[in-house]
């Protein structure tokens, strides 16, 4: 060989040589796998034709034992040839359905480019998916190659055999127990007499799994004529209800204690009701919220909660701490404006009583429009999408307060398992808050830093600018927070990960970065039979001598 190096195609193998430290996870051991041998003359073959060496010649491997000291040596022979330059992309179809403008958007490899079978695959890929969207979802796809030997141009012809447009027969579900079909059947675009699509049939599947109700959720394909099929939709669901009794230790809070009763999913009808009670050493918490996330199975939905909440300052300023308490109305009226994207309108109402320097109470009622953008493939742990959502708050429609906040947040959610084989997932979250006085903003309505949400390693709200002036005037008008985290599979039967991260961010009264602060650490994360627990260990990076840390979090309910 004289193209491609021996220590590049062996990265491609599974029997390969020893590596320094091989003993460590993630590394290879060097122990001959006889089992992977089949498969190793494909994975180089695809490699060389992926580089362009459509003439590439590789004989069976052969594999010699020393019995002795029980070493193997594994050899193949490659005759590489040379790389092929593509000509040019030739596709034809048995009928005219889609336009020759559009296939040609989807030609990946151009006159001039190196052949790579790995475009061409994805190429093809793209090609059937414009038939199948159109309702020809038996669409095959066969290619050939006229190479010319001497100059190593190759002419790539692309044959589209579309078949009949199928319709829908019947949908068919199965395994929901407790949910209704008239539930299952709102998240699937596709019903009986319907044109097939195939982005309708991969949109229902993501919508079913955004749901929470269901842990594995499989559309198959029955076909039952040339032009009809029925959809099965297999079903596992998810638990969805829990009496939860729970407690554990912050370093924020102390210790904590949850009990709560709650169902996303009430008697099967897709309704969400909770009834909660959260205490720590500085909060009392009661809520009882109802959501309906299709109100008579329409593109509306509805909720309403009620909270009451009283609470301690974390953190002592002048050796006070900050009391308050609050009575918090709130109901909210949504749409669906289209697959991905929902608005809301929501209104509340809070009588707050607030103590500091001085004993405050105030009413604010507000209105808040939101806008929401949800394209992840899992309610508890996405490893694909993004969920981006803003909402402005404008405060003074009556009460005490007038000011308008403005909230943005933004999550990107990379899974690697189809690349490496093996679930790893990356994930970024924005926020930036900024809020405007428009006669009275309370401190309590300013944001703070510190925390679960925002900076881990720090205890909970602590972070934020005092007004020398009048220390009664605390927190910050803007605020910047960025969290970014590497998630690892542990144990898949138990769903529980094990995460790395490194959070950073600003804030401030009259600029954004009156205070930075950053700080990293692991996450256990726990899809538990009670909800989602996180076991949070923190470490503050460069904090000043009055930042107020903290090394562990306990969270239950959670989701990045």
């Amino acid at each position: 060989i004289k193209h491609i190096s021996g220590s590049r195609l062996e990265d491609e193998l599974d029997n390969r040589e020893k590596d320094v430290w091989g003993w460590l996870w993630g590394r290879n051991d060097g122990k001959a796998k006889l089992f992977s041998l089949p498969g190793e003359n494909p994975k180089l073959k695809r490699y060389y034709l992926s580089k362009g060496f459509l003439d590439v010649a590789i004989t069976k491997p052969l594999l010699r034992v020393d019995f002795t000291n029980y070493d193997a040596k594994l050899d193949y022979y490659i005759s590489e040839g040379e790389p092929y330059i593509v000509e040019r992309v030739v596709v034809n179809s048995d009928k005219d359905i889609v336009s020759k403008s559009v296939l040609d958007d989807e030609i990946l490899l151009e006159n001039g480019d190196t052949f790579n079978i790995k475009k061409l695959d994805k190429m093809n890929e793209k090609i059937k998916l414009l038939y199948k969207n159109k309702g020809y979802a038996y669409t095959r796809l066969s290619y050939g190659l006229d190479k010319d030997i001497k100059t190593h141009k190759v002419i790539i012809n692309i044959n589209v055999i579309s078949g009949e447009q199928v319709y829908i027969n019947d949908v068919i579900i199965s395994g929901n127990s407790k949910t209704l079909d008239r539930v299952v059947r709102r998240s699937i675009y596709l019903a009986s007499k319907d044109l097939y699509s195939y982005t309708d049939l991969t949109d229902s599947k993501l919508e079913l799994l955004r749901s929470g109700f269901f842990k594995k959720v499989e559309i198959k394909e029955v076909r039952i004529a040339d032009d009809l099929m029925d959809l099965v939709v297999e079903l596992e669901e998810d638990r969805t209800g829990s009496i939860t009794i729970g407690g554990g230790y912050g370093d924020s809070d102390g210790w904590l204690f949850n009990s709560s009763v709650s169902d996303r999913n009430v008697f099967g009808y897709g309704l969400g009701l909770s009834l909660s009670l959260d205490r720590s050493k500085y909060t009392e918490k009661y809520t009882v919220a109802l959501t309906e996330p299709r109100i008579n199975d329409s593109l509306y939905s509805g909720s309403v909660s009620v909270t009451k909440q009283i609470s301690k300052s974390s953190t002592l300023v002048d050796n006070v701490r900050e009391t308050s308490n609050k009575d918090i109305f709130s109901i909210g009226l949504g749409r669906r404006l289209a697959r991905r994207w929902h608005a809301n309108l929501r209104y509340s109402y809070s009588d707050i009583d607030t103590t500091y320097i001085n004993s405050l109470s105030y009413i604010k009622s507000s209105i808040t429009p939101s806008l929401t953008y949800n394209s992840t493939n899992n309610f508890h742990n996405p490893s694909a999408g993004i969920y981006a959502t803003t909402s402005v708050e404008r405060a003074g429609l009556g009460g005490d307060l007038k000011f308008v906040k403005n909230r943005n947040k933004f999550t990107w959610y990379f899974g690697f398992l189809d690349y490496i084989d093996y679930d790893v997932i990356f994930r970024y979250k924005a926020k930036y808050y900024h809020s405007w006085t428009l006669g009275n903003l309370a401190s309590a309505e300013k944001f703070k830093m510190g925390g679960v949400g925002t900076i881990r390693g720090y205890k909970s709200r602590t972070l934020y600018p005092i007004n020398q002036d009048n220390v009664n005037e605390y927190g910050g008008k803007y605020m910047l927070i960025n969290n970014i985290e590497l998630s690892f599979l542990l144990i898949k039967d138990a769903r529980m990960r094990l995460t790395f991260f490194y959070d950073h961010g600003m804030i401030g009264e009259d600029k954004l970065n009156e205070i930075k602060r950053a700080g990293k650490g692991v996450v256990l994360e726990w899809i538990s039979p009670i909800g989602p627990l996180d076991f949070i260990f923190s470490e503050a990076i460069n904090p000043s001598d009055s930042d107020r840390t903290s090394k562990f979090e306990f969270t239950l309910g959670q989701r990045f």
